[in-house]
């Protein structure tokens, strides 16, 4: 006679290494690894992206599905729909390079504040929200005395509240170390509420 011995797991009570290897997070690696293969070595692209005299190949469709703005390029009669061709203008090769590998993997592998307040702008243009809050936190993370004119500048040219918020009342405490500077003045030059709205921060 042949005696055996079976257990079953139910799922919802396995121990945790049942499911160690496969983890929530080692799922999103192994996808956002496949996709940025995908941009990297340019398989089964449909579109050339021509920045200066270089070009990156891309696929309609993962630009179309994170940017309202290349969807609505992409899917009409627009020149660059019907050339499988677009061409960027107001951007650097390796800035746009780094744009695109966040679409495919949602990862930025330049977070240095050059680098940030480029795809930040980018972000605003194609409308890519995820990527504009992402940059926000870098750009706010950047916020010293040497920066913080520029920051307040960008803030204020895409009239954005969080980083406006953080960067004025860094101002503020150090509003005397500011006013000397020409940073200080040229930016109250161009955007008056943003010296206006450190001085009444400062105050209280």
């Amino acid at each position: 006679i042949l005696h055996c011995e079976m257990e079953f797991f139910n799922h919802i009570h396995s121990p945790p290494s049942y499911y160690k290897e496969l983890s929530f997070s080692n799922h999103l690696k192994h996808f956002a690894a496949n996709f940025k293969s995908l941009q990297k070595f340019g398989e089964l692209s449909d579109i050339n992206i021509n920045i200066g005299e270089k070009s990156l190949p891309a696929h309609k469709a993962v630009l179309a599905g994170h940017s309202p703005v290349f969807k609505n390029m992409l899917s009409h009669d627009f020149k660059e729909s019907l050339t499988n061709t677009i061409t960027i203008t107001d951007s650097t090769f390796e800035v746009f390079e780094c744009f695109l590998q966040y679409l495919y993997s949602g990862e930025i592998e330049d977070k240095s504040w050059p680098t940030a307040k480029e795809l930040y702008a980018l972000a605003d243009k194609y409308d890519v929200l995820s990527l504009k809050q992402l940059t926000a936190e870098i750009i706010s993370s950047e916020i010293c005395l040497e920066k913080v004119c520029d920051i307040l500048n960008l803030a204020f040219d895409y009239d954005d509240d969080k980083i406006k918020r953080e960067a004025v009342g860094f101002a503020a405490v150090h509003l005397r170390e500011l006013l000397p500077t020409s940073e200080w003045k040229e930016l109250v030059a161009k955007h008056p509420r943003a010296g206006y709205e450190a001085a009444i921060s400062y105050i209280i």
